[in-house]
């Protein structure tokens, strides 16, 4: 349950289990999970949003995300996504990338160039090496770089 109520000391409810500070992503999904578990969370924040870094604000008729602008490996059954959905009991809906989901724009006028990115690990490293052919044994060297930290990394 979200209650948006100002902070007051003597609103703060009596045996509490926990209280998170911040929520972000890691500061609500620690209070899920604790809630999850049967304690009582309290979970403080100083914005006057919930979510941190997955906010996102207008400005000028634009759209600016602060921080996460895509989650990847959430296809069905995957680990990231089996973890997800029982954080959120499901409730959140996630849909695919388009295959081209996103452009680099460097530079003004004369100046400007502009970088294509592809989801999948195929159509973005087939990206890479269209965009700079002359880069493809370095492109090769850093995914194989990136598959042997990945390795390292406990949730795959």
């Amino acid at each position: 349950r979200f209650i948006d109520l100002g902070f007051l000391i003597d609103r703060v409810p009596a045996h509490l289990d926990a209280i998170v500070i911040g929520s972000g992503i890691g500061g609500l999904t620690v209070a899920a999970v604790l809630a999850k578990a049967g304690k009582r969370v309290l979970v403080l924040e100083q914005h006057e949003r919930a979510g941190g870094c997955s906010h996102t604000f207008a400005e000028n008729g634009f759209e600016f995300d602060v921080g996460i602008h895509y989650i990847g490996q959430m296809h069905e059954c995957g680990l990231l996504r089996v973890i997800m959905d029982q954080i959120t009991d499901g409730q959140l809906e996630w849909t695919r990338m388009d295959d081209q989901y996103d452009n680099i724009i460097l530079g003004r006028g004369d100046n400007t160039r502009k970088y294509e990115l592809y989801s999948g690990k195929h159509g973005f490293i087939d990206a890479l090496k269209r965009q700079f052919p002359q880069e493809e044994q370095a492109i090769e060297t850093f995914m194989k770089h990136l598959k042997k930290a990945s390795k390292h990394v406990p949730l795959r």
